[in-house]
């Protein structure tokens, strides 16, 4: 059976959606995000990519009703990146309404080392972002044969 996972949380600033399910993490964010907001964050992707078994993974960050992340905020996910780096995510696409949101966003990946330009994963609607995650997770699967998931 395929993992199957599904948190949401929101405060008076902010709101986030976590679906996880045929390899695909699905992160909506919605409103400002503080660090309060971070840690459940942090929290539920944590417990998502610890109770699956799934080795190479994609992700579809969906920033369409986000404000900006507040200063506090911006560093705190940097290792929470990092630790979906080390444990599988293999691509991770985008949807913006606002410069901010992807100037953040930008500037997060080039803090963990990724230096392709964020528009080239930046999608228009869920359902590109969502495709491009799937070619991209089937095509590592394919090419490393020697990766396989439970």
């Amino acid at each position: 059976m395929k993992p199957t996972f599904d948190s949401k949380y929101q405060n008076r600033f902010g709101r986030y959606h976590i679906d996880y399910h045929d390899k695909t993490l699905f992160l909506q964010l919605q409103g400002a995000c503080q660090p309060h907001l971070v840690e459940q964050i942090q929290s539920a992707l944590y417990s998502i990519i610890n109770e699956s078994s799934d080795r190479i993974w994609g992700c579809v960050i969906d920033l369409r009703q986000f404000e900006a992340l507040t200063a506090d905020a911006m560093p705190m996910l940097l290792p929470i990146f990092r630790y979906c780096l080390n444990n599988g995510c293999v691509i991770d696409t985008y949807l913006f309404n606002n410069a901010v949101a992807k100037s953040q966003f930008h500037q997060i990946r080039q803090s963990l080392g990724i230096r392709a330009d964020i528009t080239n994963n930046t999608f228009d609607n869920l359902h590109k972002a969502k495709r491009r995650v799937q070619l991209v997770v089937q095509a590592v699967k394919e090419k490393n044969a020697f990766v396989t998931d439970d």
